[in-house]
């Protein structure tokens, strides 16, 4: 056998007992003994995988397979199926004692575990404390048997009874080896601590040793009777640990432990094979997977050359473990309001929670697995992994990169654990925290939806391999950025605390939150409605804990919490329960929250909240007493009814309790399908992806597929609510909504129910942050809002059967808040500085070049702004598109289209703005002030003004009540109606550079009118004279304000001016060039005037459209031809255009310029004459059919305001 068969590798990690070797099988430690080369094969006759086997000799044993329910009996040489153990599931074999296997078993009715003895003639059960968590049994005789748990207990049993031994550590002990001197040694796992202790009859010591810091130790332990040594196996090194009393000492063996099978020995298919020289020690066997030994036996199978080989390391019993437990895809259904849909591929599973992970606008979900690849399902994909089910959800993890570490270095499983989503750095989209038992802990930063980023090391939150259970978010200082909590089994739990940019520093000893360790649960809520999170943190095996927010502490500027368990919770309440979860919710609607704990022993426990933080026990009171085995729960009002209702997930089977709106709760089986299945459930969250009103719920377990629950009610009976932080968080975590009957917003007696946004709770969960209420649909309801910045908004009338979306902020302030939340996630988070500083600089560049260009151009006011931010927008746009990307495409590509984009719109600006910008604000200009003059509401008033400013008395006493009404309301139409009017053609002759003064001149004279007619309101309701210098001041001003008016109204015309004369023959002449008859232009241009307010281009198209219908209605004509003809009034040019076509019927003049009215043959057009007859009103013309006869033409007066 070469050097590589001589290496042990990959050894498993299972639970094996103590046992003994006869004093002569020392001499198999011997390389010179031949018969160690001696094998031969024993058939057996099942196609079986094996469990363990047990070989007494040649023709007696016991063999485990891999189903757990069927033992075979090897008994004189001929095989015996063995009873299924009355319904039991076998689960773990810890050695042959005493002529007895020893099985830790379930019993599948009850879900309680035990130990079975069992041989071919008997079976008994022993039931020790905390049977599920014996990882190891050392069996000395009937009245001397140790167990070693996980937690560090250890458990003594003395014929009578089982007592708890003292212990030197909190972590899982993995083996135990006693003595019958009263002395012995564990084996722990752990990180950061001592792995072996010795006791020495009096207390435990450590055993110190250079290669006691590695990993991976093998659960093997030697027993010699014939020394004093005892081993433990390692797995890295080729290497035993030799115990004594005095110390620890290394063996190496590849020397004298030689492989008893040749590489080149024929390997038959399920062979067991008997090896007579006592041997004990399997190696790696390159392409043969070791699959069972007994006492002297290997068994082998032929495995795939890509495979990973293992190797197990047994005792002198024979026992032998696989690395993998296989287990069957049976799925029952039934029919309730749940559905419930197995995903296949989710075993494992732990925390879940629902979250909007890519911000389209319902919920998705992520799953932790605990033996593979994280899972996120997207809402809305075109594939699904439900199998019978319409919600569609597309797994997305590894194409999003958020699947998390599967192994460490060392080969062990990461372990994740529990999962919570937050906006760490208030960018608009969800980011992952993920903790892990034996790895580091994970943040997932959330990059534009695009894909996630580890950065837990740069953001300071790895943990630092503290065996993390649960994190959760809460703003604990409020000051608009969620901090993390993390929950721990190997060190202190932790506070993180947020500085808005996504960077965490550790404050948990300052902030008075330094706890023991076993830390397994956590969650934040405002238990006394102070404004602040308080924290609720379950404990393994100690007394769970409430720490109370008392706000910020003066010196040290960061949060303080005070222990404050002894005044909120009954005493002793939970101290050896072996909580696992807490979770805070409003179950009896009277406006606080109230508590719910999950327990592994005892029962789970309720606590009603008296509104001031102080908690009493109401478990039995409320009907929710249950056996223990608890893992997590979630609270949702399933039914609709407007209550909250939860689920509880268990070892076992789990329950669902149904709120009947008066303390009490009734299990409700019916409603959910496959709650009558034993399972191993972790947890489990909801909510609502398919936006239908009613809550779903996933169900994660880890010993068969999960499960998703959708909820077919289907009813209108619900009101969703969605908050968007601005100033607080941008999730709004820590929010809170009161919901009242109408009409009665904020009465306490009228109020139906609190919700409070949670940032993580149960085990490892989090659910959607959508608040999600029953109500009736009939009716309407009033809404308090409170967000962690302390606004309060509220909301009357609500209708049922909506998604309402409230933002804490809208306008300037929301601006100015997510301004300042960008400025601080800029400035100090360092992925951001890079590009802080870089758009600082092309802004700056950008500012100085256009300014300059402006100062030596002369170009006109605000050129220098769109100068700058248009590139600048271009720049911050792509910039944003390509955020995530390569450095060439997210910084240089930005830079060098902004570079592009400023020459580009500086070439376009310099052409076009000025003339473009002048002639759009004067024709606004020109629009107002003709409103402003033919309308009823201008010119009229200001009459109305100066006719009583003409016609009073200028005592009000003498004024009769009808004048005074009259005046009264004429002076609130000038406010209401006049004063806005003009304010804005003064505002727009200043934009448009159009008599300033004037302008000036008309802003002055409307201030002065108006206060002279408050001064007469004044004194009509004092019954006081009104100054004749009063009434002929107002009558003055507003002469004024006329002449103004009228003046800026010319000036506004000048700049929309054209020579329309000169036009219209230009156009003629090009039209006379195109057809075959002649086209008459009447009037000479030195008697008509030379401008008219339009623009050229506008009246052209006018012209270009009557040309070319009245071509089209003579094409029938002998003699067709056109006449123009223009004449003067006053104020217009009139120009008359005739032709001689079919003429229009008398009935359609006005209706011919109606939008999508034509007289074309096909119905075709309709739009010419409208637009015609709308620009020139524009500009205060007109266009109208003067005369029309059939077969003998039509004349269209076009009139034109002269300037």
């Amino acid at each position: 056998m070469n050097t590589k068969a001589n290496v042990l590798l990959y050894i498993l990690w299972v639970i094996l007992p103590a046992s003994f070797l006869s004093a002569d099988i020392t001499d198999a430690w011997d390389a010179t003994n031949t018969s160690l080369h001696d094998w031969r094969v024993m058939s057996f006759p099942f196609d079986e995988i094996f469990r363990c086997a047990v070989i007494l000799d040649s023709l007696n044993g016991w063999v485990w397979v891999h189903n757990s329910q069927y033992v075979y009996h090897l008994k004189d040489g001929q095989w015996l199926l063995m009873s299924e153990f009355d319904g039991s599931k076998l689960e773990n074999y810890f050695g042959y004692f005493d002529n007895f296997l020893w099985f830790r078993c379930l019993d599948k009715i009850n879900y309680r575990y035990f130990i079975l003895q069992y041989n071919e003639t008997e079976s008994k059960r022993i039931y020790p404390p905390n049977a599920d968590r014996i990882r190891d049994v050392c069996y000395l005789s009937a009245d001397n048997i140790w167990c070693a748990c996980e937690w560090g207990e250890i458990l003594h049993f003395d014929g009578q009874r089982w007592t708890l031994f003292q212990t030197p550590t909190f972590m899982h002990i993995n083996q135990i080896l006693m003595l019958e001197n009263d002395t012995g040694w564990i084996l722990g796992e752990a990180f950061n601590q001592e792995l072996i202790n010795f006791w020495n009859g009096k207390n435990w010591q450590k055993i110190d040793a250079d290669f006691n810091k590695g990993k991976g130790w093998s659960d093997v332990k030697i027993k010699l009777d014939a020394s004093t040594y005892y081993y433990f196996g390692k797995t890295d090194e080729n290497l035993l640990l030799r115990l004594k009393s005095s110390g620890i000492e290394s063996i190496n063996f590849s020397d004298i432990l030689k492989d008893t099978l040749s590489l080149n020995w024929k390997i038959v298919k399920n062979p067991l094979v008997y090896h007579r020289s006592g041997s004990y020690l399997t190696v790696d066997l390159n392409n043969y997977f070791v699959e069972a030994k007994g006492k002297n036996e290997v068994f082998f199978y032929e495995m795939a050359e890509n495979k990973t080989a293992n190797a197990h390391l047994l005792t002198s019993d024979g026992s032998l473990f696989p690395t993998k437990i296989n287990y069957q895809n049976i799925f029952p259904r039934g029919k309730a309001q749940f559905t419930g849909t197995r995903t296949d591929r989710m075993r494992g599973g732990y925390g879940v929670a629902f979250g909007d992970f890519d911000s389209d606008g319902d919920d998705d979900y992520y799953l932790v697995d605990t033996e593979d690849r994280n899972n996120l399902f997207l809402f809305g994909g075109n594939s699904t992994i439900l199998a019978s089910s319409p919600i569609t959800f597309v797994e997305a993890a590894d194409r999003l990169k958020i699947s998390g570490a599967v192994i460490l270095k060392n080969g062990k499983n990461v372990y994740d654990m529990g999962v919570c989503w937050a906006d760490i750095e208030n960018d608009g989209d969800r980011d992952a925290y993920i903790t892990s038992m034996y790895g580091e802990n994970e943040l997932f930063k959330n990059i534009s939806n695009r894909k996630f980023e580890d950065i837990a090391q740069r953001a300071n939150v790895t943990g630092g391999q503290a065996r993390s259970n649960v994190a959760c978010w809460g703003d604990v200082n409020n000051d608009g950025a969620v901090d993390l909590f993390v929950a721990n089994e190997d060190t202190t739990n932790m506070l993180f605390l947020n500085d808005g940019a996504g960077q965490f520093r550790e404050i948990s000893e300052k902030a008075g939150l330094r706890t023991a360790q076993r830390g397994k649960g956590a969650t934040f809520g405002d238990i006394d409605n102070d404004g602040d999170l308080d924290l609720v943190v379950t404990f393994f095996g100690r007394r769970n804990k409430i720490y109370r927010n008392m706000g910020i502490d003066r010196e040290t500027k960061l949060p303080r919490f005070i222990d404050d368990t002894d005044r909120c919770l009954p005493v002793n309440a939970d101290s050896l329960a072996k909580s696992t979860s807490a979770v805070l919710a409003d179950l009896d609607n009277d406006g606080d929250l109230d508590l719910y704990i999950t327990n592994l022993i005892f029962t789970n426990r309720l606590y009603q909240n008296d509104g001031s933080g102080i908690f009493r026990d109401i478990t039995v009171a409320a009907g929710v007493r249950d056996s223990s085995l608890s893992h997590s729960s979630c609270f949702f009002d399933a039914d609709n009814d407007g209550d909250l209702d939860f689920y509880v997930t268990n070892r076992g089977k789990n329950l669902f309790y149904l709120n009947n709106g008066v303390g009490k709760f009734n299990q409700n089986e019916d409603m959910f399908e496959l709650m009558d299945q034993l399972a191993y459930s972790t947890g489990v969250a909801c909510g609502d992806p398919d936006n239908d009103g009613d809550v779903d719920c996933y169900l994660a377990n880890t010993d068969q597929p999960s499960v998703y629950f959708r909820n077919d009610l289907n009813n209108q009976n619900y009101l969703k609510i969605k908050l968007i932080g601005t100033k607080s968080n941008r999730d709004a975590i820590g929010a809170k909504t009161w919901l009242f009957q109408a009409g009665h917003l904020g009465e306490t007696d009228f109020c139906l129910g609190l919700r409070e946004l949670s940032g993580g709770s149960g085990y490892g969960c989090q659910n959607s942050l959508v608040i999600h209420y029953g109500v009736d649909a009939t009716k309407k309801y009033d809404l308090k809002v409170w967000f962690p910045s302390g606004i309060i908004k509220t909301y009357q009338d609500i209708e049922p059967a909506q998604l309402l979306t409230i933002e804490e902020e809208t306008g300037i302030a929301k601006a100015v808040s997510l301004a300042h939340k960008w400025l601080i996630r800029s400035i100090f988070n360092r992925t951001n500085q890079f590009k802080f500083m870089l758009t600082l600089t092309i802004l700056l560049v950008l500012s100085v070049v256009s300014w300059l260009m402006v100062h030596f151009k002369k170009a006109e006011p605000g050129f220098a702004w769109r100068l700058t931010l248009i590139p600048f927008a271009a720049y911050f746009i792509l910039m944003a598109l390509l955020y995530g990307a390569e450095f060439l495409l997210a910084d240089v590509l930005p830079v060098g289209f902004a570079m592009l984009t400023f020459g580009v719109v500086f070439w376009l600006l310099k052409a076009r703005t000025l003339r473009i910008g002048r002639e759009r604000i004067a024709e606004d200009l020109l629009m107002t002030c003709l409103a402003f003059d033919h309308g009823a509401t201008g010119t009229s008033i200001l009459n109305q003004l100066q006719l009583f400013c003409t016609n009073l008395s200028f005592d009000a006493k003498n004024l009769s009540a009808n004048v005074l009404r009259q005046l009264q309301e004429t002076i609130i139409a000038f406010y209401d109606q006049v004063f806005g009017a003009l304010k804005r053609i003064c505002e727009l002759a200043k934009d448009a550079t159009v008599d300033i003064y004037q302008a000036e001149e008309l802003k002055r004279q409307l201030i002065s009118i108006s206060n002279y007619l408050n001064d007469i309101k004044v004194n009509i309701n004092l019954d006081k004279n009104i100054k004749k210098d009063v009434w002929e001041n107002i009558y003055r001003l507003v002469d004024s304000v006329k002449l103004n008016i009228k003046a800026i109204k010319g000036s506004a015309m000048s700049l929309l001016a054209c020579d329309a004369v000169s036009l219209i023959r230009n156009q003629v002449a090009r039209a006379a060039k195109l057809v075959h008859y002649p086209i008459i232009v009447n009037g000479s241009a030195e008697s008509l005037p030379s401008q008219v307010c339009i623009k050229p281009d506008e009246l052209a198209a006018i012209i270009d459209n009557l040309l070319q219908n009245g071509h089209r209605s003579m094409k029938a004509c002998p003699d067709p031809a056109f006449t123009i003809d223009f004449k003067t009034t006053d104020r217009y040019l009139l120009v008359n255009v005739s032709d001689r076509g079919e003429g229009i019927p008398r009935k359609y003049w006005d209706r011919v310029f109606e939008r999508t009215f034509t007289t074309k043959t096909g119905g075709k057009g309709g739009f010419g004459l409208y637009y015609a007859r709308h620009t020139l009103a524009k500009y205060g013309g007109g266009i109208e059919i003067v005369n029309s006869r059939k077969n003998r033409g039509t004349v269209f007066r076009i009139n034109l305001l002269i300037i």
